[in-house]
């Protein structure tokens, strides 16, 4: 289960690097900005945006697995999948499908 979880979060970050990248090339050239030092400024920085956005994706689903995990670590549920902690796995996922279906649809609308 968290090979498969680490393969949608790393896919899920290569479609936001990739989207960003496409962005800045589409947009760059026609903010106006002359010097193509301050081009490539704006690049990078809207590079290290998506990247820390990659990061923000990852830290909150592995965030919310782990809470998960030490919930039902300190409760005395026998079985993980029949305790109301198993909602925070369920969450965690949501928000890894929701932002990649929002991304999709801005995508389309554009």
């Amino acid at each position: 289960m968290s090979f498969l979880l680490a393969l949608f979060l790393v896919s899920a970050c290569v479609l936001i690097h990739y989207e960003t990248l496409r962005l800045l090339n589409d947009r760059v050239p026609k903010v106006g900005i002359v010097s193509t030092r301050a081009k490539v400024l704006v690049a990078l920085v809207g590079a290290l945006c998506s990247h820390l956005l990659q990061i923000a994706v990852f830290a909150l689903a592995f965030w919310l697995l782990a809470a998960n995990q030490g919930l039902v670590a300190l409760s005395d549920s026998p079985r993980e999948e029949h305790s109301w902690f198993y909602l925070l796995r369920l969450i965690a996922f949501l928000v890894i499908i929701a932002a990649v279906i929002n991304k999709n649809i801005r995508r389309k609308a554009a």
